[in-house]
């Protein structure tokens, strides 16, 4: 479950409203984070996107919005909003079907369940 909530966590930082979750849209990318967005992209970018993915991370010039705007047009080339969004409900699932199979009160589940489902549909 904190997979998924890190990889929510992940996404909203780039496609998020910012006045909704809080951080500065792009913070990740800014601070040169090597999130699952990050990672993910540069295990499936050719060798062009990689070099420009790497260009952006080392670069301590460009304007941290131009930085932004780059990185997340590389991001939407190699669809990594849907690949990050995939892995996002795998990493629930798998949390409440371990979840499920516990010897744990049906009440509790409940409560337990509910605040996965708030973490899970956090404001985007």
């Amino acid at each position: 479950l904190g997979l998924a909530f890190q990889l929510q966590d992940d996404l909203l930082d780039l496609y998020g409203d910012e006045s909704q979750f809080g951080k500065m849209k792009g913070g990740d990318i800014v601070a040169n984070k090597k999130t699952f967005l990050f990672l993910e992209a540069m295990e499936l970018a050719n060798n062009a996107q990689k070099d420009k993915m790497l260009y952006l991370m080392n670069d301590a010039v460009m304007q941290p919005a131009e930085k932004v705007r780059q990185m997340k047009a590389l991001f939407e080339e190699l669809n990594i909003a849907d690949v990050t969004a995939e892995a996002m409900e795998k990493y629930y699932n798998t949390a409440m079907q371990m979840l499920n199979a516990t010897d744990v009160s049906a009440s509790n589940k409940v409560k337990l369940m509910q605040l996965a489902e708030s973490l899970r549909i956090r404001v985007s």
